[in-house]
């Protein structure tokens, strides 16, 4: 008989919940349509100037989509765009997101958990309370960096 194999590990981003991801990215999700190309333009910022300093990320990925401006908000399309951003929020992959709101949209959303461990990985804004497309990249990029530098520790080997 053969002897047991060795045991396998890899080497995975530890979340505070006790799961493991096999990727370190940070989201920048629309709550809407009408903020995606914000969305995009943070993403294609952080990527270029926050992503260097932090080389156990592997990215800041925008997760855009087409549905939320005057979305009814009861019915199973609102629950399932509520489901899969939320998704994302709580995925093991992401080590942090930045939820972005245009500010008159229907979908209000709060995806994120607000405990104490959430707080330090996620955040979110307004696009028009902070004065349009261009203040919002900037600022963004703010509010990315902590939670940037959270998600950036090392990762670990784990058993498989």
């Amino acid at each position: 008989m053969p002897a047991p194999p060795d045991r396998r590990s890899f080497p995975g981003f530890s979340r505070s919940d006790g799961r493991v991801g096999t990727r370190n990215f940070i989201g920048i999700i629309a709550s809407v349509n009408c903020s995606s190309t914000v969305c995009n333009a943070i993403a294609r910022e952080a990527n270029a100037r926050l992503l260097p300093q932090f080389p156990n990320l592997d990215g800041f990925v925008p997760i855009v989509h087409d549905q939320g401006c005057a979305i009814a908000t009861a019915g199973e399309g609102f629950a399932l765009l509520v489901r899969v951003l939320r998704g994302y929020c709580d995925h093991p992959n992401f080590g942090g997101v930045l939820l972005v709101r245009l500010g008159c949209e229907v979908n209000q959303l709060t995806l994120c958990r607000r405990d104490d461990e959430t707080r330090e990985r996620h955040a979110s804004f307004n696009i028009q309370e902070v004065g349009g497309s261009a203040e919002a990249v900037r600022r963004a990029l703010e509010r990315l960096a902590p939670i940037a530098a959270r998600a950036d520790a090392g990762p670990c080997r784990f058993p498989g």
